[in-house]
């Protein structure tokens, strides 16, 4: 068997990247285990980019178990499966949603979807920095979980965008994420986001402990981004098929998931590195 120095070496010689100069910037928003509200989090940042004047588009990533349509009210004639099968050109299948916004859908519950190749995202992804000229943005929502198209989707990105919930479990599969991410390329940004926090504290003593954990055993910084409270508004959001900070501007969720797109957008606008994938 392989041990575990030999086993991260193979990793990122799978992932392999070199930084470039590119737009549109693209954020991965992912999470090791599902249920932590990661959807929720990628369209509503699209929503607010897209809302400060970013054109932005929304990459459902989550290949056969897509819903950011759903949570929408959008009924795509055309899903991103038929992009990978080479049946549409990818301007064929992104969906307007508003002036600024677009989306890119996942297949849901397809039995002829094949799952994605690492080939097939190298090549989704330089066909999405083709846009530059028609988006700012590109914020993916990733399937939940840990496997190789996730990390792709991270390590091919600009930044890598973790959420977690306080929850223990949540927590540590937020930590393998974070492992996976810096075994394959150690150079992507990576920040953080709790979610769901019932109070400031739970969210600061997540953080910090995850933070500890990464510098200790990965010997680099998760930048600490901030928290969403839990908040009964965002539920009601899902139910009605409408974003929180659209339907709910004044609640907690919106007000702290506005004050994420802002730093995001702060930050993004000083990043010197531009990283998208490679062949």
């Amino acid at each position: 068997m392989l041990d575990q120095a030999s086993r991260l070496r193979e990793i990122a010689d799978r992932f392999g990247t070199q930084p470039a100069r590119s737009r549109p910037h693209m954020i991965a928003v992912v999470s090791g285990k599902g249920g932590v509200g990661k959807s929720i989090v990628a369209l509503n940042l699209a929503v607010l980019l897209a809302a400060r004047g970013s054109n932005t588009l929304l990459l459902d990533a989550d290949q056969n178990l897509g819903n950011v349509d759903v949570m929408v009210g959008a009924a795509p004639k055309f899903r991103l499966g038929n992009v990978l099968a080479g049946e549409k050109d990818i301007s064929e299948v992104i969906v307007p949603l508003t002036h600024r916004l677009f989306l890119l859908p996942a297949d849901s519950g397809n039995p002829d979807v094949r799952p994605m190749t690492i080939e097939q995202q190298k090549d989704l992804l330089h066909a999405l920095s083709d846009l530059e000229q028609q988006f700012e943005y590109v914020v993916i929502d990733t399937a939940a979980g840990i496997g190789s198209i996730e990390i792709g989707f991270a390590v091919r990105s600009h930044e890598a965008l973790v959420v977690t919930t306080p929850e223990p479990t949540s927590v540590m599969d937020a930590y393998a994420m974070i492992k996976l991410i810096t075994a394959a390329d150690p150079m992507v940004p990576v920040k953080l986001l709790v979610n769901e926090a019932r109070t400031p504290g739970d969210a600061d003593e997540t953080a910090r402990k995850l933070q500890m954990a990464v510098r200790h055993f990965l010997q680099r910084h998760v930048h600490f981004l901030g928290y969403v409270p839990h908040d009964l508004h965002v539920e009601k959001a899902v139910a009605r098929q409408s974003p929180v900070v659209n339907e709910f501007p004044l609640c907690s969720a919106s007000r702290a998931l506005a004050a994420l797109a802002e730093t995001l957008l702060d930050q993004s606008k000083h990043t010197k590195r531009r990283r998208f994938a490679t062949a």
